[in-house]
């Protein structure tokens, strides 16, 4: 949902997107893609937006600037050029990621910023910082400075897998700082969750040590009404219904047809035939509720 004040350059961004994923070309001439910018600034404002004008040019310029295009301008006659723009698709996502993370952060909620401690940091590390020196042990040994006494490597290998653990660790401690916008003021970090963020973001930073990264997860919250399971999660989950139901029913011999199969993975449960029907209401409105309810209560559990 667009704000009152439209950014126009996000309209475009979002225009050079659809178009590379609706045609898988990333070039296009700069008179269509501004008549489809327009045509989306009209339809999203509701035209209650002054359309671009001579501003679109600016506004290219601006997001070339951002590396999200690039302009190219070919010379056909004195009096003719040709104006493509050449998305950078990757560039733009990440701009549109950045747009949308600012955007989630509502006033309202409350913002939980930390680093994690030094000390907690040895606990997420040490196996995985043990796992790969365990396993290049014997290069390791193999490789060690000859000029040196002949030792066992099982009593210096624990020594050099601590020390890279402990500068592993304090590494880890100023590189990595992670935020959480809640709408529960009550919401803190904990020993727990800073583990978990820990090993995320190691597992994650292991593929690229040198390339930065932001994480985004949006969690828009679960309903606490008595809305239909399909409501809340979706009418994907009628077809997992409609499959589990079928498993369900052949424990006491009952045949579902295959018309009823496909209305309840329709979510047309309504007009389910008469016996079907009943088996339906008991596997749903009696177990099926009380699992998910339990299954809901132990989350809640495991939160306090």
């Amino acid at each position: 949902m667009w704000t009152k004040h439209i950014d126009k350059k996000l309209i475009i961004l979002h225009v050079l997107l659809e178009e590379y994923q609706k045609t898988g070309i990333r070039e296009i001439r700069r008179s269509m893609l501004k008549s489809k910018c327009i045509d989306k600034l009209i339809n999203e404002s509701g035209g209650s937006q002054e359309i671009y004008g001579g501003s679109f040019e600016r506004y290219l310029k601006q997001l070339e600037e951002l590396r999200a295009i690039n302009i190219k301008r070919v010379t056909k006659t004195t009096k003719v050029t040709i104006t493509t723009i050449i998305s950078d698709i990757p560039r733009i996502e990440s701009l549109l990621l950045n747009k949308r993370m600012y955007d989630t952060i509502d006033m309202n909620m409350k913002i939980a910023r930390r680093q994690i401690e030094y000390s907690l940091w040895e606990e997420i590390i040490v196996e995985e910082v043990g796992s790969i020196l365990d396993k290049k042990r014997r290069e390791l040994v193999q490789n060690a400075n000859p000029e040196l006494p002949l030792m066992d490597d099982s009593l210096f290998h624990p020594v050099m897998k601590e020390t890279v653990t402990k500068i592993a660790s304090n590494l880890a401690s100023r590189i990595y700082e992670f935020h959480i916008a809640h709408n529960d003021d009550r919401f803190q970090w904990d020993r727990d969750l800073m583990i978990d963020f820990g090993m995320l973001a190691r597992k994650i930073s292991s593929r690229n040590p040198r390339a930065p990264f932001s994480i985004f997860i949006e969690y828009k919250g679960k309903s606490d009404g008595e809305e239909k399971l399909g409501l809340v999660f979706g009418h994907a989950v009628f077809k997992i219904i409609a499959e589990s139901f079928l498993k369900w029913t052949k424990l006491f011999n009952y045949d579902v047809s295959q018309e009823d199969i496909e209305k309840i993975s329709s979510g047309h449960v309504y007009l389910l035939s008469g016996d079907t029907k009943k088996y339906y209401d008991i596997f749903y409105s009696v177990l099926l509720k009380k699992y998910m309810t339990a299954w809901g209560e132990s989350l809640k559990d495991l939160a306090v």
